[in-house]
């Protein structure tokens, strides 16, 4: 009976029963980065795949740079949309905080958290709010309604007369501005624990069972469930300029795809670039014995595979092109 890639558990068959050990497919690419089903596996349990999904993957997929990255290429996630890009922002004219929202198609669309002051008046208290129009109603609505429960009521301090809501939101100044700063935070350990499970996934393919099951996995196995702090995750990227892509066997056009590659050697490592930007490009060692190397080259013949983000398909290069190609 398989096991699970991630916990080793023995999968439970669903039509034996309903379990948090039945199998599901994983993408070891996320399918929300544009991740492939010819890079999957179902050697994994239910259990360990969602609690995945929404730790590891989650952490990388919902930083605004993904966002933007995946609005260009246009990638869906398991909801069929491609996400919007959400970033906090301040205005540069009046230094009000606030929400930009960039949709996929259509104008981008700016929020201000509305902005309450209250201060000592000779009439009581002045009230002073900004922010939408929606949003100023309901707050003054709020403040009004908690005042006449105390039989006290909201009155103009220039007149004394009781505040009419709708004329005051009519009549308010509007301050306008249309120059804003916006900031994107990019955390990097999350992205660099996706690029583990990449390698990850390339290991269980190429050497099968017989390296994923031994304590030759266990670090980067770790890593790839979110079980090593982050500092041990960022240790394991060993930096690799971009340009060592030309030496794989990549067709032209493919310079933005995700690619995944065994780099053998003394020290053998795995080869993983994401979108073919540099910030997601480095070498990530590996433990394999070389008698393990050897087979799972023999069994499986898989030493490469390049995953097109953009319509999912995913092209294995064998061990005989992929030498002969690196010796070029």
């Amino acid at each position: 009976m398989a096991g699970c890639v991630y916990c080793l558990q023995t999968l439970v068959p669903k039509d034996e029963r309903e379990s948090p050990l039945n199998a599901s497919l994983e993408h070891f690419i996320p399918w929300s980065l544009g991740g492939s089903n010819g890079f999957a596996t179902m050697d994994a349990c239910t259990e360990c795949n969602s609690t995945l999904g929404d730790t590891v993957d989650a952490a990388t997929i919902n930083q605004p740079l993904l966002a933007m990255i995946r609005q260009q290429f246009g990638i869906t996630g398991y909801s069929g949309n491609v996400p919007d890009v959400v970033m906090p922002m301040r205005s540069m004219d009046t230094n009000e905080p606030g929400r930009m929202t960039i949709p996929p198609v259509g104008a981008v669309e700016y929020h201000h958290k509305p902005v309450v002051v209250r201060q000592p008046h000779a009439l009581g208290e002045e009230l002073l709010v900004a922010g939408s129009k929606d949003d100023v109603r309901k707050i003054v609505q709020g403040i009004a309604d908690k005042e006449a429960k105390r039989g006290r009521r909201l009155v103009d301090p220039s007149s004394g007369q009781t505040i009419d809501l709708d004329d005051s939101i009519a009549n308010a100044e509007r301050e306008i501005t249309d120059l804003y700063q916006a900031r994107t935070v990019v955390s990097l350990p999350p992205i660099y624990r996706t690029m583990t499970k990449a390698a990850y996934g390339l290991a269980h393919h190429m050497f099968g069972w017989r390296w994923t099951g031994s304590a030759d996995a266990a670090s980067l196995r770790d890593a790839a469930r979110g079980l090593t702090s982050d500092d041990d995750v960022v240790a394991m990227m060993q930096g690799i300029r971009t340009e060592f892509r030309d030496k794989l066997p990549l067709p032209a056009g493919q310079q933005d795809h995700h690619v995944v590659a065994f780099v053998p050697g003394a020290s053998p490592s795995i080869f993983v670039s994401l979108f073919g930007e540099a910030l997601f490009t480095a070498l990530i060692p590996i433990t394999v014995s070389d008698e393990t190397t050897e087979l799972g080259i023999c069994e499986n013949n898989r030493t490469m595979v390049a995953i097109d983000p953009r319509s999912r398909g995913a092209t294995w290069t064998d061990f005989p092109t992929y030498v002969q190609h690196l010796q070029r």
